[in-house]
């Protein structure tokens, strides 16, 4: 028997940011697939309007979770433009502190 340990299911093999935008993509790629579903679903003569309201209850409720997976990421991986931002708030505060001549 092997003594090497496996890392847990869960883990990401390229790291926290990786594993999250993989999720992210994979959430965008289903509600496109139900997105998709549902068009096919609404062709139909006559409507089946129970597979739309399932379709469109699971797109919601996708959707939802999707934002709330981009706000965790956004706080976990804040993008360049927060941090320039930050950089610029560093350099004035250094600038107000330092002495007048």
């Amino acid at each position: 028997m092997d003594n090497q340990t496996n890392p847990p299911a869960t883990a990401e093999p390229d790291g926290p940011k990786q594993g999250l935008q993989s999720e992210i993509a994979r959430l965008r790629r289903l509600i496109h697939q139900a997105a998709q579903a549902a068009e096919r679903a609404a062709g139909q003569e006559p409507p089946d309007l129970d597979d739309l309201v399932r379709v469109l209850n699971a797109v919601s409720s996708a959707s939802t979770r999707l934002a709330a997976l981009i706000k965790t990421q956004r706080t976990l991986q804040p993008d360049e433009s927060d941090q320039l931002l930050a950089a610029l708030q560093r350099a004035l505060e250094q600038f107000q502190n330092e002495p007048s001549d």
